[in-house]
């Protein structure tokens, strides 16, 4: 996107910067569809749950900004990279290996 073009929507909205909170709120939301996207679910249920968090976040009441509403999409972004973690351990473990070597033989096996 060219400069241009990001000052033009900066003007479109003159509001002030996104704040830390705001921006860990949008690093939840893209971890959210990574897992999402990664796992796959359905459409309809990444959009059900962002289009709650939206509605509660602009919420007239502010319940958002008042701690009282909780997104669904809150902490993804720390608990995500660790299920990554956890999963590329297990893919590297020899143990795990073994064991997926052995379940694919024993289907292979039952396919012939």
């Amino acid at each position: 996107m060219k400069k241009a073009q990001i000052e033009a929507l900066k003007r479109q909205d003159p509001g002030s910067p996104m704040n830390d909170e705001q921006i860990s709120l949008l690093r939840d939301i893209q971890a959210f569809l990574d897992f999402c996207i990664l796992n796959g679910l359905s459409f309809r249920s990444a959009m059900g749950a962002l289009a709650h968090d939206v509605n509660g976040i602009l919420a007239p009441d502010d319940y958002f900004g008042k701690g009282i509403f909780t997104p669904k999409v809150k902490g993804y972004a720390l608990a995500w990279p660790e299920t990554l973690s956890e999963m590329a351990t297990m893919a590297t473990d020899p143990a795990m290996k073994q064991e997926h070597a052995e379940i694919e033989e024993q289907e292979t096996s039952a396919q012939e």
